[in-house]
């Protein structure tokens, strides 16, 4: 740098109002001063408004000097500070570290939130450049409608440990009721995108897949799958759960579709399945979430639990461990309790394993069912023992049982399927 120029920092703090950033910056182009860094924040009408500039040393004094008076002027507060050339290159060389972005969305947010996430961005060595809110001011009735908090922090630097950071914020997420987007901060980011993601109503109440398909002129029927029956026999639809039954209907539309089905018979014949599929899981063992280990659901040693839901969550009844052959007739005859099939219709069973079970066990499982659906004069003309559905590392399983019209036989074993779940050679 020029031994005849010099390097200054302007912080200036007031009631923020229109010309304000004008007034100040005008008085630097009457200068020809280099301006080498800018920043601005408005916060509850309160401006923070800081520039470091390059000027000549026979300007600077006038330059403070007039800035003072225009400060004095305004109303507001102005603080200069001398910047060393070896401090503001050390800043410079910071400028090729990697940059991210962590955005933070909940309900509210409070300082116990803010001082959590920024812990654990300093443990990672992580510089916060700046902090921005997302969304709009914040109304003190908190009971109003649609109320969110969302604000950016734009990080400078590289994670110590990516793996580490994430599983903290999945822990601050439950404990403190927050969400987290953590990205790289690069040109692709500023770049449109369409993120699709189908929450099944879970946050949402609606399905975005639907409204993607209306926007695009996409004709769309839906058809929803309740085959699990642990809430009860006379349990509403809408209180129930859908498990790997919806698995063979996915086969069976896929094989209609190929045939030249229209979307209405594809519809009926989804539905006429549906009417007709029962599913129950049983859980021998707990299971636990993917990223941060912690254990779904509490499941003693020597206890079992009839009804356990897809992710491992309870919902049925839980009893001493039994035999497999002991496990499988009961769940046959709850299972059918709910179809009451005739004598000699045509059955599906499928024994789906979650996850820690033997395909021994498994086998076991669908021999004693199957020797129960024919002891009752019924007819098993399609069956299956798979992992098609699994809970991670959890032991037990899930019994599919189905009456199906021919048509869903048809389609079951003489069509050609090629999937990693789901494999038919077909005609």
């Amino acid at each position: 740098m020029d031994i005849h120029s010099e390097l200054i920092l302007i912080r200036i703090t007031g009631l923020d109002r229109p010309g304000l950033t004008a007034s100040f910056t005008e008085i630097l182009s009457e200068y020809d001063v280099t301006i080498l860094d800018i920043g601005q924040a408005d916060i509850h009408s309160t401006l923070s408004l800081g520039i470091l500039f390059k000027s000549h040393k026979n300007d600077s004094g006038n330059i403070m000097k007039e800035l003072l008076f225009k400060a004095s002027d305004l109303g507001v507060n102005i603080r200069f500070y001398p910047v060393p050339v070896e401090e503001y290159e050390a800043w410079v060389n910071m400028q090729g570290k990697d940059r991210y972005i962590l955005t933070l969305l909940g309900r509210k947010l409070s300082a116990k939130q803010i001082a959590s996430v920024t812990r654990i961005l300093a443990g990672q060595d992580l510089n916060i450049d700046a902090i921005k809110r997302l969304t709009g001011r914040q109304p003190l009735d908190e009971s109003k409608a649609g109320v969110r908090a969302c604000i950016e922090f734009s990080l400078r630097g590289t994670p110590r440990d990516r793996d580490e950071m994430q599983q903290d914020l999945m822990r601050l997420s439950s404990e403190l009721e927050v969400d987290f987007s953590f990205q790289r901060d690069n040109m692709y980011r500023r770049m449109r995108r369409l993120i699709c993601f189908d929450m099944d109503s879970t946050l949402i109440q609606t399905e975005c897949i639907d409204e993607l398909a209306e926007r695009a002129g996409i004709k769309v029927r839906k058809v929803l799958t309740y085959d699990d029956i642990s809430a009860g026999i006379d349990a509403p639809i809408d209180d129930r759960r859908g498990l790997a039954g919806c698995v063979p209907l996915y086969k069976i539309l896929g094989a209609a579709a190929d045939e030249g089905k229209s979307l209405d018979e594809l519809v009926e014949i989804a539905e006429r399945y549906t009417a007709n599929v029962a599913t129950l899981a049983v859980a021998m063992r707990s299971c636990s979430h993917p990223q941060n280990d912690a254990v779904i659901t509490d499941l003693p040693d020597g206890i079992m639990e009839i009804g356990a839901g897809q992710h491992g969550e309870g919902g049925g009844g839980r009893k001493p461990l039994v035999s497999a052959d002991d496990t499988a007739a009961e769940m046959v005859s709850m299972l059918l309790n709910q179809l009451k099939p005739a004598e000699g219709s045509k059955m599906m069973l499928i024994v789906n394993g979650v996850g820690a079970t033997t395909h021994m066990e498994l086998s076991i499982v669908f021999r004693k069912a199957y020797k129960e659906l024919e002891a009752r004069g019924l007819q098993v003309v399609y069956g299956r023992i798979q992992e098609i559905l699994t809970v991670q590392e959890q032991a037990g399983f899930q019994m599919i049982i189905a009456k199906l019209d021919d048509d869903h036989v048809d389609y079951l074993k003489n069509y050609a399927a090629n999937t990693p779940y789901w494999t038919t050679i077909g005609k």
